[in-house]
């Protein structure tokens, strides 16, 4: 299959598949079948990864699409956990490794204020206040337009999703340059 890979129209359908969490949930189906049709068209052997996606994410799923699809917070919040783990490095750099509950408590409440404090703002912008990296932010924006004008019918669904098709691919683009796997990963 690693030579599949270097073919454009294969990189096309996977890169569909990884855009299907910025489709609106009303089109995540269709758009999974048309991809992983013409996957299998091009290569039998791709059946496997078609089948692991569909039984894990799309029909009676393992994951729930509720919880995977991003297509409702374009625009509004960050589609990834990076603040989970940017505040469990703060919890280990701002306590001791096992603190006594009370130590644990207290600082627990004092974060809650905190947080209470720093969302107040942001849910009457309607937008986070944390600082964020110039390219994530035009990434964002440019999401967010490519919605809007899907949503006032400027451009179609398939428009829609030939343009969202180019986040994907960076992460083809990104898995293509990594030298260091092999066919046992």
């Amino acid at each position: 299959l690693l030579d599949e890979l270097q073919k454009e129209s294969v990189k096309r359908q996977l890169a569909n598949i990884l855009a299907l969490p910025l489709l609106p949930m009303n089109k995540i189906i269709a758009a999974f079948y048309d991809a992983s049709d013409l996957l299998i068209t091009i290569n039998r052997n791709f059946q496997t990864f078609v089948d692991y996606v569909e039984k894990t994410y799309i029909i009676s799923p393992k994951f729930n699409p509720l919880n995977w699809n991003h297509y409702n917070t374009l625009s509004n919040r960050s589609r990834t956990n990076n603040h989970v783990e940017g505040y469990h490095r703060y919890l280990n750099s701002h306590m001791t490794a096992k603190p006594n509950i009370w130590k644990w408590i207290m600082h627990i409440q004092k974060d809650d204020e905190q947080t209470i404090i720093r969302l107040e703002p942001e849910n009457k912008q309607k937008r986070s206040t944390q600082p964020r990296k110039n390219t994530n932010l035009m990434h964002d924006i440019s999401l967010s337009n490519l919605k809007a004008s899907y949503e006032q019918n400027i451009i179609d669904i398939k428009e829609y999703q030939r343009k969202i098709r180019v986040t994907s691919y960076s992460y083809i683009n990104a898995f293509e340059n990594n030298t260091t796997y092999d066919d046992n990963d």
